[in-house]
């Protein structure tokens, strides 16, 4: 847990000994992603996920951030390798978001980073559909 200047909640995260255990076990793929915003408080959600052996998502933790700076982003990425046991993943998928990148780079340096493909095609379609008159032009 985080708190800001005036010792409210700013950055929280969790995760239960479950969770470890299926990082212990299933840390070669990490996605990342804190494209919702889903609740009253108007929070960024930030699930850990993975992929188990049977091809089924794993919760490894959750945040909710007040805001995506790269400090916001440095201060979750270095909680999360500490309840972890300091065990970085091996890849980590998310989206373009820049501050996130950083903080990547800055925490997790032994770390594959990836971006997702979902995230990229929707990109491409909001930023180059229009200067394409084709139809037939698809991201």
């Amino acid at each position: 847990m985080q708190v800001d200047q005036n010792n409210r909640l700013a950055n929280f995260f969790w995760r239960d000994g479950r969770a470890k255990l299926d990082y212990d076990c299933f840390e070669d793929v990490l996605v990342f992603d804190t494209t919702y915003r889903t609740n009253k408080y108007n929070l960024v959600c930030a699930p850990f996920v993975g992929i188990n052996n049977y091809w089924k998502i794993v919760l490894f933790g959750c945040a909710f951030l007040s805001n995506k700076t790269t400090e916001s982003f440095t201060w979750l990425f270095e909680a999360f390798l500490e309840v972890m046991g300091y065990q970085q993943p091996k890849s980590i998928f998310t989206d373009q978001d820049q501050a996130m990148m950083k903080a990547i780079e800055i925490v997790l340096p032994e770390s594959s980073h990836k971006l997702c493909m979902w995230h990229i095609s929707n990109n491409a379609k909001q930023h180059l559909a229009s200067r394409f008159v084709n139809a037939e032009f698809k991201a």
